[in-house]
């Protein structure tokens, strides 16, 4: 939503209707390259925290 909103106030002056089609999938594309390296990251630092209590508990 917070994407989403200013590109429905700045699309639809340059493109009219279609921008407020646009500005849903456009505002989708940016939250998933905003989003997802935050996820990878969160799910590395997971895995690697899982490795480490592993091998500490095998010692």
């Amino acid at each position: 939503m917070l994407i989403q909103l200013p590109l429905l106030y700045f699309l639809p002056p340059w493109l009219g209707v279609k921008g407020v089609w646009l500005a849903m999938p456009i505002s989708n594309v940016l939250m998933f390259i905003i989003v997802a390296p935050m996820v990878w990251h969160h799910l590395k630092a997971d895995k690697d925290r899982e490795v480490n209590q592993f091998l500490e508990s095998r010692t």
